[in-house]
């Protein structure tokens, strides 16, 4: 008991109506409670710091990638599909790609987010940009890419419900891309293969790191 209150383990109440507790470690029980997970709450903060130097604080509480990545290699078979509905800073996405690469997975991702203030544009989407491509760190340290990825930005909007031929071909238009996503193919040659853009889409399988 002694040792305990020297060590600052005795945690007292502002009374004696308080149950005196046990200060306790999650370092000491990692090893044998497997969902207890320890990261340093600044991680996620540092992270975007790092990719982001140029600006002092782009977005208030991020993730950490680590903590991501644990979750979704209990939770995420290596061919799933994971949507993420807050995307956020896009962490969940970030993850995606380090696991992939670590345990030659192929899981896919989509992230979705209303925009607002621009965070798809300035952040999400730029985050992930630089992780394919490579940036260089806060503190000068070049930083290769995480490759064999793409990457696709898309905004929805609204195609009128009257069911007219312009509206037809407003929807045949508009489905084109999410029909790209579904197919794995994004490599455009309409024009190659003489054929007019405005009348058809003629796509193969992608090529890496497309943005």
């Amino acid at each position: 008991m002694r040792k305990l209150i020297e060590e600052g383990r005795i945690l007292y109440g502002d009374d004696h109506e308080k149950i005196i507790e046990l200060k306790v470690y999650a370092k000491e029980y990692l090893s044998k409670l497997s969902s207890l997970i320890e990261l340093d709450g600044r991680l996620g903060a540092n992270e975007l710091r790092a990719i982001f130097h140029e600006k002092s604080k782009v977005f208030n509480n991020p993730k950490p990638v680590e903590l991501i990545s644990q979750i979704l290699s209990y939770a995420s078979p290596k061919d799933s599909v994971v949507l993420d509905i807050f995307a956020g800073s896009g962490t969940t996405l970030h993850a995606i790609m380090e696991l992939n690469s670590e345990d030659g997975g192929k899981r896919q991702c989509i992230l979705a987010t209303n925009n607002e203030n621009n965070i798809c544009d300035e952040v999400t989407y730029e985050r992930n940009k630089r992780v394919i491509q490579g940036y260089t760190s806060s503190k000068g340290v070049q930083l290769p890419g995480i490759y064999n990825n793409n990457l696709r930005y898309y905004k929805t909007g609204f195609v009128p419900s009257a069911k007219t031929e312009v509206n037809r071909r407003l929807l045949t238009t508009a489905s084109t891309e999410l029909l790209q996503i579904k197919e794995d193919c994004y490599n455009d040659i309409t024009p190659a293969k003489g054929f007019d853009p405005a009348k058809c889409c003629i796509c193969t399988t992608v090529l890496v790191n497309i943005f």
